[in-house]
Order: structure tokens, then sequence, then C-alpha cells
């Protein structure tokens, strides 16, 4: 009887969701929110989806006690419907052969994959515990394989929380912080690119433009200064010819110097811009650039294998 309750109020809540748009800015910081767990201040913004999802959670409370959700004090993105689907896959579970390896699968699953939705779920303390006790499996299965199975899940859960923990401790080195902080220069350079009209310092654009200028003239200038000489050289001889923000004389000497540092790295008069300011960005922030690019990677990695905004339950 349980299990068709269930299952007809999971038809119904799953038919009853819509996709709450939202704009980038959002969407990025919930990443930020769910991939490092931080309950952050509730922002003025944040305060009507907070509600929204603080009325779910007691609707959901209230309606089937087994969930035991439990809120954090401050707005996280939390998808409420995904506590609820991972409950009732739990229970179905339990009635099935080999329940005790499933449910352990599940629990795993959930765990990894919607981390923050594992830590507000009450119901997988039970889970957890009947797992562990060896009390899942219908008919009874021999108490070997029923210890086996908690010890097994166990074991996982321990492995993966050292592994979570080792990655945040290299996540938080020094280094690894400024290289995530030439990336979002990189990123609000990117972000130029559209409306450029509505930046007032130079962008992707006015880079390119002195890049290719440099791989024209480079060479034959290079032939005849040297050292300060060539710069100050460099710096008279260019003169943009379009309008928009203009590049500051130790701007230019800080890309010129990048450009002599990496000219080598390619086929004459070939110099790519994007390296230049790959080079540029990370030098301003003391790391090298190729930990800038294998930061940006994992961050592109982990924002494509996330959810761009959480679903919004109709109440």
């Amino acid at each position: 009887m349980q299990c068709k309750f269930y299952k007809r109020y999971y038809s119904h809540m799953k038919h009853s969701t819509t996709t709450e748009t939202t704009n980038s800015d959002l969407a990025i910081k919930n990443l930020l929110r769910r991939g490092l767990g931080l309950a952050l201040h509730t922002s003025e913004e944040d305060q009507p989806r907070w509600a929204e999802i603080q009325l779910e959670v007691k609707m959901y409370n209230r309606t089937i006690p087994g969930l035991r959700l439990e809120l954090p004090e401050h707005y996280v993105p939390l998808e409420v419907k995904t506590c609820f689907e991972h409950y009732y896959q739990f229970r179905s579970l339990r009635c099935e052969k080999d329940a005790a390896h499933k449910i352990a699968g599940l629990l795993s699953s959930f765990q990894q994959r919607h981390p923050l939705e594992w830590r507000c779920s009450g119901w997988k303390n039970d889970a957890i515990a009947g797992l562990l006790l060896g009390e899942f499996d219908v008919p009874p299965e021999s108490v070997e394989s029923r210890r086996q199975a908690g010890e097994r899940w166990l074991r996982d859960y321990w492995q993966r929380e050292e592994k979570r923990a080792r990655e945040t401790a290299i996540a938080l080195r020094p280094k690894r912080i400024d290289a995530s902080a030439a990336v979002l220069d990189l990123e609000m350079l990117l972000l130029m690119v559209d409306n450029p009209q509505l930046w007032i310092c130079p962008g992707p654009r006015e880079y390119d433009i002195f890049v290719k200028w440099l791989n024209r003239n480079w060479a034959a200038i290079a032939t005849k200064k040297k050292g300060e000489a060539l710069l100050n050289d460099v710096i008279r001889k260019f003169h943009p010819n379009q309008k928009g923000p203009a590049f500051r004389e130790c701007d230019l000497r800080e890309m010129c110097d990048v450009y002599r540092e990496i000219e080598s790295w390619y086929p004459p008069a070939a110099v790519p811009t994007y390296q230049l300011v790959l080079t540029l960005v990370a030098r301003k922030h003391n790391v090298s650039p190729r930990l800038v690019t294998k930061i940006r990677a994992e961050m592109n990695k982990h924002r494509h294998s996330q959810p761009a905004f959480p679903p919004k339950a109709r109440t």
C-alpha cells in the first residue's frame, strides 16, 4: 500500500515541475555553493528562491515524515525533489532481491552526485543504519552476505571522504587560489567580446589588434634596437586605427615584455593572441600559464557536469 502511495506521489511531483530560468551570475554562484558546500549569507536576490525552498521542504516533510529534510541556516540551491526521488528509490529497493547491494549503490551515487541534498536528507541515516545492520535482504540472505554489503559500503564511504578531503586541501593551496583568480580574469575578458561598448577598458579586440601588429613589425624593430630602446620604439610606432579604449603605456610595455618571452615558442610572426593574454594574466597573479589552463579546464568540466539552475516545484 505504501509503495503505491509513493509511486502516485512521485508521478504527481514529476509532472508538476517547471524549469526556472535565471541569469548566468546566479548560476555561477550556485555552482560555487554546490561544489564547495558553502552556506553563504542569504542575499536579497536569493531570498525569494530561499522562501520557496523552505516552503517545499515543509510540504514534503508534512506529507512524507520519513524524509526528515533539514535546512541549513542560510540559502543553498537545494533541489528538494531530488531528495524525494532518492528516498522513493530507497523505499522501493527495500522490497527487491539483493536489496543491500542495490541500496549501497544508491547511497554512494546520491552522496557523490548530490552532496548538498545528501547533507540535508535525514532519511539517509536510517538507510545507512539498516545497511550496516544487515536489515534489507528479503528473503534473508546469509549473515556473511549482509555483513559484506555493509562493510564494503562503509569502506568505500571513507575512501570517498578521504579523497574529498585531499581535493579540498589541494584546491585551497595559495597557488591554486591565485590561478583561479587568473581564470576569472580570463572569463571577464571573454564576456567583453559580446558587448564591448559596455566596457571602458581594452578587451579581446584591442589585444588582438596589438598582437597582430607586433607579429608584423617586431622582427624589423628588434633587428635595430634591444632592451629598453626596443620597447620605447614599439610604443612610439604603435598607433591603433580604431575608436575605443586604449592601452596605457605601462600595459603596452608589459605586453611587449611577454611577447619577447614567448615569441621563440612559435614560428616567426605567429604568436597567438590568446597565449599572450594567458601569459599576461598568469604573470599578474604570479602563477604559471600551465596551471591557469589546468584550473580553467577543471572549472569548465565541473560547470558542464552540474545543472545550471535548480528545478522549481509548484506547490
